[in-house]
This record gives C-alpha cells, sequence and structure tokens, in this order.
C-alpha cells in the first residue's frame, strides 16, 4: 500500500471549501476524539464560532467546545479571511460568547476553542 505525501494531502486539503473541511475533516476528528454533537453555528450570529461540540468532564458533566474553521494558509496578509490576528480575534469572541441549551435552558460558555485551518498558519506575509 502506498503512503500518501504531505504534499498530497496538502493539495487535497487545499481544493475543499470551508464547509467541506468542516464537514469531512474537522468534525470527524472532533467525533473520533470523543466529542459529541458537532453542529453548525455558521452565520450571523456564531460569534466567532463555526462548529460546537460537548466533552465529557472529569465529574460527569459537560463541556462546551467550539471549534473555528478557515480554508487556505493564514498569515498576517491583508485579506480579512486569511488574516492570522484576525483570527485570534473570532477565537477570543469565541470565548466570551454563550450557547443556550435548548434541552435545559442553561447557558454555556466554551471551556476550549480550536483554530483548524485547511492550509499553514504562521506570522509571515509569504
Amino acid at each position: 500500500m502506498r503512503q500518501i505525501t504531505q504534499e498530497e494531502k496538502e493539495r487535497f486539503l487545499a481544493q475543499m471549501s470551508e464547509d467541506d473541511f468542516r464537514e469531512k475533516v474537522v468534525r470527524r476528528l472532533f467525533k473520533r476524539l470523543g466529542l459529541t454533537d458537532g453542529r453548525d453555528l455558521c452565520g450571523p450570529t456564531e460569534h466567532g464560532k463555526d462548529a460546537l461540540f460537548f466533552e465529557a468532564d472529569a465529574l460527569g458533566g459537560r463541556d462546551l467546545v467550539v471549534v473555528q474553521t478557515k480554508k487556505g494558509n493564514l498569515n498576517l496578509a491583508s485579506n480579512p479571511s486569511q488574516n492570522l490576528y484576525e483570527a485570534i480575534a473570532q477565537l477570543r469572541t469565541a470565548l466570551k460568547a454563550d450557547y443556550v441549551c435548548v434541552k435545559d435552558k442553561r447557558r454555556l460558555f466554551p471551556i476550549k476553542v480550536y483554530l483548524a485551518a485547511s492550509g499553514i498558519i504562521n506570522d509571515s506575509k509569504a
């Protein structure tokens, strides 16, 4: 069986839309790690969150985990959709935004926020 190279993986991810990246890579990865739910929060009220998951805590409760997804590289580019500082601002916003559980009407704040990019994340403008 042939091993897939890093370049082939990067090319494959670069061809995906942000929605496909979130659905086919990020959501599946977080669910394999044992997190549940994974619903989309994209839209005008997302507050920096693209998807939310729940993770069992050590005392039998559940913690809210949110994921911000980005297509392509993130760096110090002038394009806001590729700017690292814009992504950091969205992560901070996600940490401060609450989520109201439909089931029990409790307000939850994320305990963790992850940034998942289909490209390279660095501070270079290149």
